[in-house]
């Protein structure tokens, strides 16, 4: 019996959703932005008194005053621009200078070294998230993934009963934090935890393994290759392959969805278990037929290209979402 309460006690941690009061460790003397919904813009940075739980006490003009920590944001990381209405994350350039003894791989002294870009992913309850340019991050979204064709509206009512039914939600992120423009990015997610059909998908990892990227960046730097990344917007919506399956998505407000309907997916949408195999089918075949290229046995995302006397490229490709 304590066997199986145990299970239940750990399942039920495992499951409860970390308060984001337990991440941050917060000392009295610490100094912190406060986010004040009247200005809508963060203020400070004050002094911490005490903390309690959940909550901060400030120390503001001689007085105490409460908040919660979720309107928190620690001044030694950030500081404000743009009145306050952006935030930047400052860091050292930490690139290092990489040179070579071979004259095609010494860098262009022109080249100068780029600052680490950070993303930073946004709590929901950071105030963040409601600021007009996540909103309008949030629209863009919504615009692309109907001109891309990810579902159909149906009605509620002609869904089977027994239908595979699913949630999503928004994931905001706040990326290129250390530069002068930084931005918001939105990508709704499909809940593909709530998906009846999960357990039956057995594939193979489409993400590159981090030898292969070591394996990569040195025989690049032995051939005199140059090597470079490309992102690719909103990959898995653009498979060659519609969905194969019937599964339905409950709209949230965000998306405006009359009321009474449902979604149909039709597209590999992000968060389901089979959309990486749906988008590594249709880059396999791209780098197959249109560039020659092709996979490695010991790694189905690392692919190259040869002639009879030599390797003449290579790639690797991985998903960072």
């Amino acid at each position: 019996m304590a066997t199986i309460v145990s299970e239940l006690r750990v399942q039920k941690a495992l499951a409860s959703r970390v308060p984001r009061s337990a991440e941050l460790k917060i000392e009295p003397g610490d100094k912190f932005r406060i986010y004040r919904e009247t200005d809508k813009k963060y203020i400070g940075p004050y002094p911490v008194i005490r903390v309690d739980g959940k909550q901060l006490f400030i120390k503001i003009n001689d007085r105490e005053v409460q908040f919660s920590v979720h309107q928190a944001i620690q001044a030694s990381t950030y500081h404000t621009i743009l009145n306050g209405e952006r935030l930047v994350h400052t860091l050292p350039e930490v690139l290092p200078k990489f040179s070579s003894t071979r004259e095609s791989t010494k860098p262009d002294k022109k080249r100068t070294i780029p600052t680490v870009h950070i993303t930073e992913v946004l709590h929901h309850m950071d105030p963040r998230t409601r600021f007009l340019e996540a909103n309008k991050a949030r629209e863009l979204e919504i615009e692309n993934l109907v001109r891309r064709g990810t579902w159909e509206m149906v009605l509620e009512e002609d869904v089977p009963k027994d239908a595979n039914m699913i949630t999503g939600s928004f994931f905001v992120t706040f990326e290129d934090v250390e530069t002068e423009k930084p931005t918001f990015k939105a990508r709704f997610v499909a809940h593909g935890n709530r998906d009846s059909d999960k357990d039956q998908f057995v594939h193979d990892s489409t993400t590159v393994r981090q030898s292969s990227v070591r394996l990569l960046v040195a025989i690049a730097a032995i051939m005199g290759f140059d090597v470079w990344t490309e992102d690719i917007s909103q990959a898995y919506l653009q498979s060659a392959s519609e969905l194969l399956r019937e599964l339905y998505l409950k709209p949230n407000r965000q998306l405006k969805v009359p009321a009474g309907y449902v979604l149909k997916l039709l597209r590999p949408l992000y968060g389901l278990a089979d959309s990486g195999d749906y988008w590594h089918a249709t880059f396999a075949k791209h780098l197959s037929d249109d560039l020659a290229m092709k996979p490695v046995a010991s790694d189905i995302s690392r692919f190259f290209r040869r002639t009879r006397e030599q390797v003449t490229g290579l790639l690797a490709s991985y998903v960072d979402e």
